[in-house]
């Protein structure tokens, strides 16, 4: 059985989004991707503890984030899709334990001033918001970066060119 060949290239993104600088997209779609982890903890909190709440709602900001990230922000990353999966967790698992600890440590920290559940939803949020710096320069320069072959493919320019970094 014979396989249809994949296309060169996936499609540009959006045109408004296409002319506004990656760093810009990339908050845009990280942006979407966690306000549905931010969102999703709160049910999850309601059957997990907290961490594993976090954790979970993390999972699902993932998968969202990719989608956006692959379509929007790093449209013609040149690497083959399991490459590019097999990366994407790896970044987002090393960002989701910086995350998790992160928003213990400021729960912890807000403790004897603030607690319940406004606490919580504020230290999800900061650490959130600390992860962020952190998956934009990981997904760069792992998950979605060229392949070592060359240019990425559809333009023939360089990555420094393309990046618009």
């Amino acid at each position: 059985m014979s396989r249809l060949p994949l296309p060169a290239r996936r499609a540009p993104p959006l045109r408004p989004l296409a002319a506004l600088p990656p760093a810009i997209r990339f908050l845009f779609a990280g942006g979407t991707a966690a306000a549905l982890n931010w969102l999703a903890r709160f049910p999850l909190s309601l059957v997990l503890p907290f961490w594993l709440a976090v954790w979970t709602a993390a999972g699902l900001g993932m998968v969202a984030g990719f989608i956006l990230y692959r379509r929007f922000v790093f449209p013609y990353s040149a690497r083959p899709l399991r490459l590019e999966i097999r990366d994407f967790i790896a970044v987002n698992l090393a960002t989701s334990v910086v995350v998790t600890g992160a928003a213990e440590l400021v729960r912890i920290a807000l403790a004897p001033w603030w607690d319940g559940e406004a606490a919580l939803a504020f230290a999800h949020a900061a650490a959130i918001a600390a992860g962020a710096v952190l998956n934009f320069l990981g997904h760069r320069s792992v998950t979605f970066r060229s392949a070592s072959t060359g240019p990425r493919r559809g333009t023939g320019a360089p990555d420094a060119v393309q990046s618009g970094l």
